[in-house]
Parts: C-alpha cells; structure tokens; sequence
C-alpha cells in the first residue's frame, strides 16, 4: 500500500517549517502510483459555508487538512491538522481531528471566530482515469 510517511521523506520543510497544500500535491502525485488533485475551500469562511464543506469531503471519505498560521491556540499555530470528523454536540459543530499523532476535538465555531492570519481548509481527490 501507499502510506503517509512515504510522502515524509522527499520533503524538507521551507523556512517557518510549513508545507503548502501546492507543495504536498506535487509530493503525492509523485511520489503515488494515482493522481490527485487539491479540492481547497474557497468561500467565505462563514460557519455554514465549512460545515457543508466538511460534510461533502467526508462523506466522500476524504479526511481534510486544515492549516492556521498565527492563531492563538498551540493546538492551532502554525500548523496542519487532519479533520476526521464532524459532530453537533451542545449546540455546536465539533470538529475530530488528528493533532500531532493524537485524536483530539475542537469546537468550530469557537476556532472560526477567533482570530488568524491565514487559515487553508482542502482534501487530496483522485483523478478519474
């Protein structure tokens, strides 16, 4: 099979560490016997807008990355997360997602509304033959 740490090694980060969606693409259709293509989330980034988005790429079994540059939260700051799932819990959206190895739950709506330069939300889709 075709596994996440062979897309590890023929990267070195850029400075500031992080990797663009653009940059893991080419690594995948490299380094993967399929090609693929980036799905980005290219609307406003209003609560109903991500939820939809989310929705429709997991349902399509496809676990999403979800970058944040300068947010205020460790779990968030400068970094990729992987969003695994999405569930309605106490009148909101929580978000489960993989965070450095480990299963952890976010609430959405709070990470929406707080502050960040930059936020990029996209999932990796095969390319039909």
């Amino acid at each position: 099979g075709f596994y996440l740490d062979q897309l590890s090694r023929p990267y070195l980060p850029r400075p500031g560490g992080i990797v663009r969606f653009s940059s893991l693409l080419a690594i995948l259709n490299r380094q993967s016997p399929k090609k693929y293509q980036l799905v980005a989330f290219k609307k406003p980034l209003q609560l109903d807008f991500v939820v939809a988005f989310i929705q429709e790429a997991l349902e399509g079994g496809h676990p999403l990355l979800l970058l944040t540059f300068n947010h205020k939260s460790p779990d968030f700051h400068n970094h990729w997360l992987t969003i695994t799932g999405l569930n309605w819990e106490e009148g909101q959206y929580q978000i489960i997602c993989s965070n450095w190895g480990q299963r952890r739950v976010y609430s959405l709506n709070k990470y929406l509304k707080e502050p960040s330069l930059y936020r990029g939300l996209g999932y990796f889709q095969e390319v039909s033959s």
